[in-house]
């Protein structure tokens, strides 16, 4: 059991062989399946324990096999409950025990933090042998009603997808430096982690934020995401959704308008209930009126192919995107 009462299995990959992470493989009437490992099982019993994957840079033949169990949570052929908090831990590269850089495509899949011990902890842990971890806990309060982290997503949702439109060069970048590949670095994926992450994090907790972000897309990534951000000035999408004529649509910048169009159709799709779509349309209805369309239309389209049942789309929406309503077959009234 860790210490925020949650059961941990540790799995040492130094001393770990192939069929400690896939399973042994069983014949049963035929067939051959891999039978989950017991610290699977126990996992799974848990529903929502802590896999902790000591050493892991000590290990290259584990590599290839963690990275389905990192990002899908799947082990062989067995499936950890999705509450489950998968942690790797290793000394550095130079301190490790026959220890080596992280593949690219590993590393991308983590969260990268150095952790360091302040003299003052461990000079109180000498007094209690350890036995108990003083010092701030690193269990960062997260927002936990489904509105907060909808609204949360929507907004680090559009920040990300604005400023990638803008920045290619940072969608997909892997480092040439093998001890840079090895830590967070730009791509597709850590972008869609950070955004994930950003779900779950208190308003306005910037250093969470700015953790997260380095640790998963990298120093240089996070540093020029971080200068856009701090000059964009975007709307909250919620305020927005309540009254579309608090936006300049015809006078504000294009990356803004993508990054509030966006931050909307997040949340207007979040939980499929009726109202909050309304209003997501009604907003691309205005975007496209304040002579935007092109900003609007993809928002539209998004919205349209998940209509929730019952949900009309405004009468003005018809002139605003020409024959794009006509194809979907969208019912249409005053709104």
């Amino acid at each position: 059991m860790c210490r925020v009462g949650r059961h941990a299995e540790v799995i040492t990959g130094a001393s770990r062989d192939k069929g400690d992470f896939m399973g042994m493989p069983v014949e049963t009437g035929g067939t051959v399946a891999y039978s989950p490992p017991q610290w699977v099982q126990a996992l799974q019993q848990a529903g929502n324990g802590v896999l902790v994957l000591d050493e892991l840079q000590s290990s290259a033949e584990s590599f290839a096999i963690s990275m389905r169990i990192v990002q899908e949570k799947v082990v062989g052929e067995a499936e950890l409950p999705a509450g489950t908090s998968i942690v790797a831990i290793s000394n550095p590269v130079d301190e490790a025990v026959d220890g080596m850089e992280l593949p690219a495509p590993v590393a991308n899949r983590f969260m990268h933090t150095e952790w360091v011990l302040p003299f003052e902890d461990w000079t109180e842990g000498l007094v209690s042998d350890f036995a108990e971890p003083s010092g701030a806990d690193v269990i960062r309060a997260v927002l936990t009603s489904q509105e907060s982290i909808a609204h949360a997503r929507s907004i680090a949702q559009g920040q990300v997808v604005a400023f990638l439109s803008k920045r290619p060069d940072l969608r997909e970048a892997v480092p040439t430096d093998p001890a840079q590949a090895g830590k967070g670095w730009p791509s597709y994926r850590s972008w869609h982690n950070f955004i994930r992450v950003a779900s779950y994090l208190p308003p306005g907790d910037e250093d969470a934020r700015d953790t997260a972000l380095i640790g998963l897309v990298g120093q240089a990534a996070a540093t020029e995401f971080l200068a856009w951000l701090a000059t964009s000035d975007l709307h909250d999408p919620a305020q927005v959704m309540d009254n579309p004529e608090i936006v300049d649509w015809h006078g504000q910048r294009p990356d803004r308008l993508f990054a509030l169009i966006t931050s909307v159709q997040s949340l207007a799709l979040a939980g499929g209930k009726k109202r909050p779509w309304e209003q997501g349309m009604a907003v691309a209805v205005a975007c496209a009126e304040g002579g935007k369309p092109d900003v609007a239309v993809p928002a539209a389209r998004a919205l349209l192919a998940h209509r929730p049942k019952g949900a009309l789309v405004p009468e003005e929406a018809r002139d605003a995107f020409g024959d794009l309503f006509d194809r979907a077959g969208a019912a249409s009234r005053s709104i």
